[in-house]
């Protein structure tokens, strides 16, 4: 999803598709209030469907890719399960959507110098991941999965990259694991240079 180099056309869309060709929507786009302000930038923003695939993403990082089947007999570890999906999906958007505006705002030169290039406009996102409103959306979903999940190892329900032997830790990398894709796909599809590592405090893959 690299938009290194790319001349602004507006309302101009990148879609997506699965391996087998199945189309699964426009996740990212040109919008028209952008006009020629800056010709040669990558100026593409996310969609809903971008936030979307970049949660799945994410959510194969906790779950593990495929998911146990087996719990669906458990109905304690399945309600955990739907609920670490909704927050981290709740999550990624909040994320997805403060990068977002402040992306628009910097490119548009509203309030705040012009960004010109993609060494600036990664200057301009990565304070956003230690935002404290974005902190308060983490809080509140890490509270949410403690409550829903029942205590002690939930490592079979969440055999993916996660510490899942409690659910205060399971939350917490639910949040990381999150943050580090939302990095990612903000980072390939504006082909800059961000410290995803940084930002999500774990490893990440490559991108």
């Amino acid at each position: 999803m690299a938009a290194g180099g790319q001349t602004i056309t507006t309302d101009s869309v990148l879609g997506a598709f699965d391996a087998t060709g199945t189309y699964l929507g426009d996740i990212l786009v040109v919008p028209s209030n952008v006009g020629n302000s800056g010709a040669g930038t990558p100026w593409l923003m996310a969609t809903a469907e971008f936030t979307a695939l970049t949660a799945s993403d994410a959510l194969r990082d906790v779950l593990g890719d495929p998911p146990n089947p087996a719990l669906k007999s458990d109905a304690d570890l399945s309600r955990c399960q739907a609920e670490v999906t909704r927050n981290l999906g709740r999550f990624a958007g909040a994320l997805a959507k403060s990068l977002n505006r402040t992306k628009k705002t910097a490119l548009l030169g509203k309030k705040v110098p012009q960004v010109l290039g993609s060494r600036e406009l990664a200057a301009a996102l990565e304070p956003l991941f230690g935002d404290p409103k974005i902190a308060k959306v983490t809080a509140k979903a890490a509270a949410k999965i403690a409550k829903r999940c029942p205590a002690g190892d939930l490592s079979a329900a969440f055999p993916g990259v996660c510490d899942a032997t409690s659910a205060a830790a399971l939350a917490d990398c639910t949040a990381a694991r999150a943050r580090c894709r939302v990095c990612l796909a903000f980072e390939t599809a504006d082909a800059l240079d961000l410290d995803c590592d940084a930002a999500s405090g774990v490893a990440c893959p490559a991108p």
